[in-house]
């Protein structure tokens, strides 16, 4: 057996922390907030042609890699979970289905109630009282930027036959854990069918009663399996199936698509697509149990030395960010829906805007792995040293269930209080950055908050103690 050099991630058994990934999810957010804030920013001031366009690009270019990231990192920390089902099921509900209900609640419902620029504002009528407007808000349960949340949950739990495999220790028994991806892959397959085969206002249950199309069934089922099989026993390589997936993903989106797509075709393949970057975060989990000896390492899987490790991990990068400028999404001729993939409408724009999110991932991923310290107590942690980097890690990473529940609101509130009163501002770079800072200040203000009121915080989806493992370096 080959053991792995020591400047390798290697995983402390007495601690399961990397604040590596704490900053990574804190740093993914802003990207999210930065988007919400160009939306509203387009929506709500009267802004130049010039100016539109540019906020276009930067939505664009946001979006190629954010939520991509979150999923990575998702899956990254989910895949150190030794629960059973049912306790996972458990556990993943309160952590998102929870502060879904809270959060559309507190924050959402007030936020389409104060922004009457969004298109989902429901304007009052003269016969409406308060208390009436109010309901019909609520009634209408449109989660506006908390989707993000159920979408999570649905996505981690038909993952888990998945992650269990990738577990050091199996819980269950590997047919057990193949028939689940299959049926998982089967899930995937037909909830993408009938949604995509019904027109925009066609009822669930009148489509399935004309018949569902077994071809596309079949065939999705079969990419969905074949993905799977692949990042689980390839022995080298995983993460390249999964790459190779989402471009044969797109592919079969347009095959399955021929008369074009809707809102609810384009939310379904997003999840699709999303699905896949999960699902590589879990590899990268997995693959750090084998560097830091925790599994056993499977003899067909070639090891590799350390230098070989370094040249391959730097000609990777550089490849990246080369790839990834040449892919950037700056061109809106032909662009679709820009706030969920697919971002164009030919099937050569959306593998170019495909290629570059996984490049600017591969990118940010290896540099918070080779220059952030890890000071979370777990692999090449320097806790000792720095005890308030690792303080600091740990609030970083809780408070990102605060700003993406928050932010919205908050935006919305600087934005009607604060700049629509103003005539005219000037710059949009100014307008951007003050909504940006305000917001996210505002936030960070009510997390400290959300600490001392424990009921609220757990309410909030905020966990007492970190989950996640060290993934490997070169992600």
């Amino acid at each position: 057996m080959v053991r792995p050099n020591v400047d390798q991630v290697a995983l402390d058994k007495d601690s399961h922390r990397d604040s590596r990934l704490d900053w990574l999810r804190s740093s993914a957010i802003f990207f999210v907030v930065a988007i919400h804030v160009l939306q509203n920013i387009r929506y709500a001031t009267p802004i130049s042609d010039e100016d539109n366009n540019r906020v276009r690009n930067f939505n664009r270019f946001f979006m190629q890699f954010g939520l991509g990231i979150f999923m990575v990192v998702s899956g990254a920390s989910c895949a150190h979970s030794q629960d059973t089902f049912g306790v996972f099921l458990r556990k993943r509900a309160i952590r998102l289905l929870l502060p879904l209900v809270v959060g559309y609640v507190l924050f959402v419902v007030p936020a389409q109630t104060l922004a009457p620029w969004q298109p989902h504002h429901h304007v009052a009528t003269s016969t409406d009282t308060w208390p009436s407007y109010l309901w019909h808000v609520i009634s209408r349960f449109n989660p506006s930027w908390l989707w993000f949340l159920p979408a999570l949950f649905f996505i981690s739990v038909g993952n888990y036959p998945f992650l269990a495999w990738s577990r050091p220790n199996r819980p269950y028994s590997p047919a057990l854990l193949v028939c689940g991806m299959l049926l998982s892959s089967i899930a995937w397959a037909t909830v993408l069918t009938i949604g995509c085969s019904m027109d925009r206002h066609a009822q669930v249950t009148a489509m399935v009663a004309k018949g569902i199309p077994a071809l596309k069934v079949l065939l999705g089922s079969g990419l969905f399996f074949m993905i799977y099989v692949g990042a689980a026993v390839v022995p080298l390589g995983k993460r390249a199936v999964v790459i190779a997936g989402s471009f044969v993903l797109v592919h079969y989106m347009y095959w399955s698509l021929p008369q074009g797509r809707n809102l609810l075709t384009n939310l379904l393949y997003s999840l699709a697509y999303y699905n896949l970057f999960f699902v590589y975060g879990i590899l990268v989990t997995e693959i750090s149990h084998y560097e830091a000896g925790t599994r056993t390492p499977d003899p067909s899987r070639p090891t590799l030395g350390t230098a070989t490790k370094q040249l391959a991990g730097t000609v990777m990068v550089v490849g990246a960010i080369i790839v990834g400028v040449a892919c950037l999404p700056w061109d809106g001729r032909e662009a679709g829906y820009t706030w969920r993939f697919p971002l164009y409408d030919t099937e050569v724009g959306t593998m170019y805007f495909v290629a570059g999110a996984w490049c600017w991932i591969l990118v940010l991923y290896n540099a918070s792995f080779h220059y952030i310290p890890n000071a979370g107590g777990g692999g090449d942690a320097d806790a000792s040293s720095l005890p308030w980097l690792d303080s600091l890690a740990r609030h970083a990473g809780k408070s990102v269930i605060v700003v993406y529940l928050m932010h919205w609101l908050f935006v919305v509130l600087w934005l009607r209080y604060t700049v629509l009163p103003v005539e005219k501002v000037e710059s949009l770079e100014f307008l951007f950055c003050y909504l940006f800072f305000t917001s996210v200040f505002s936030c960070w203000a009510a997390y400290a908050v959300v600490l001392n009121v424990r009921p609220l915080a757990i309410a909030l989806g905020i966990s007492p103690t970190p989950s996640h493992t060290p993934p490997a370096k070169g992600a």
